[in-house]
């Protein structure tokens, strides 16, 4: 490739030297040299751009197999996502804090819920909350 596009920057060199030279050179000798000039061999350039096409259609097809996997990805991520959240949380379960209560008053009660306690078990007569460690309390 560096091949073609060295060639390509020396035939266009070329050009403009023999056309420069020509502005210089008056009569047949002019129109001799532009004859010349048209008569070159340009086919390694169109065999050059032909490649760059197919190049670049073969890179558009692997960007649509590329779009079409992120879809798949995104589809399956959106479907499994809640599946995922909560694999990830039993590999990180949360701390608790526990607070164990004689009283059944229904202020103290909810007052508890209020501030993030729920109600786990009762245990001789005791009832047993929890909540996570480090969520704040309302006062």
């Amino acid at each position: 490739m560096k091949k073609h596009a060295s060639v390509g920057l020396v035939f266009a060199l070329l050009v403009l030297y023999v056309v420069s030279a020509t502005d210089v050179v008056a009569g047949d000798a002019q129109d001799d040299t532009m004859t010349a000039v048209m008569r070159l061999d340009t086919s390694f350039i169109t065999k050059d751009v032909r490649e760059l096409r197919e190049q670049v259609e073969s890179l558009k097809a692997i960007i649509a197999g590329l779009e079409q996997a992120v879809i798949r990805i995104d589809t399956n991520v959106n479907k499994h996502g809640e599946t995922i959240a909560r694999t990830l949380n039993r590999m990180n379960p949360p701390k608790w804090q526990y607070k164990i209560l004689r009283s059944k008053s229904e202020a103290k009660l909810n007052e508890l819920g209020e501030n993030g306690w729920e109600l786990v078990s009762e245990f001789n007569g005791d009832l047993v909350f929890r909540k996570p460690l480090g969520k704040p309390t309302k006062k």
